[in-house]
């Protein structure tokens, strides 16, 4: 992979990437090749894609920074479905009561929601993103590995039966 291209698609500055790939190297899983001033840097590894991210989930972080309520009339085109919500448009796990949509920043007054569902007819519950997970997938949709990894405190087994199928479909 190469890390010149990393910063622009990601939205981050070049220093960021550097000092990402260099926690990365600090696994000993990554390697950064390429040598020489201006010479294009590049993660190797030899792990497979599988192997990598078992090996990696003590590093991995929550991507969700909070969740909050909103009114169902309050979401926004640029929100992303997300949480349970998303693992039932990839699997078939049924969608849930409380629908869920991810952003990355509350631009909502304080006073429009709630830290706790208050009526499940008229909310809809909004998670705040560390990072936008579409800019993984390419997609509108979040990435696979993110969702995963947001819902890596459900226990409910329907949940990990889903997403366990939806990570054996990408490797």
């Amino acid at each position: 992979m190469l890390l010149s291209p990393l910063s622009k698609r990601f939205g981050v500055t070049a220093m960021t990437i550097t000092r990402a790939a260099d926690q990365l190297c600090r696994t000993n899983l990554i390697k950064k090749v390429g040598t020489g001033v201006g010479a294009k840097k590049m993660l190797v590894t030899e792990c497979t894609p599988k192997e990598l991210y078992q090996e990696m989930q003590p590093y991995l972080i929550q991507p969700v920074r909070k969740t909050v309520y909103i009114s169902k009339e309050d979401v926004q085109p640029e929100m992303f479905s997300a949480g349970l919500s998303a693992l039932s448009d990839m699997s078939m796990l049924n969608p849930p009561t409380i629908q869920t949509w991810g952003t990355l920043k509350l631009f909502l007054k304080k006073d429009s929601y709630t830290s706790s569902l208050l009526d499940s007819d008229r909310q809809c519950a909004l998670q705040i993103w560390k990072y936008d997970p579409r800019n993984i997938s390419q997609t509108e949709r979040v990435d696979v590995l993110s969702l995963a990894l947001s819902l890596a405190e459900d226990e409910d087994e329907r949940t990990r039966q889903c997403l366990e199928e939806l990570t054996e479909r990408i490797w």
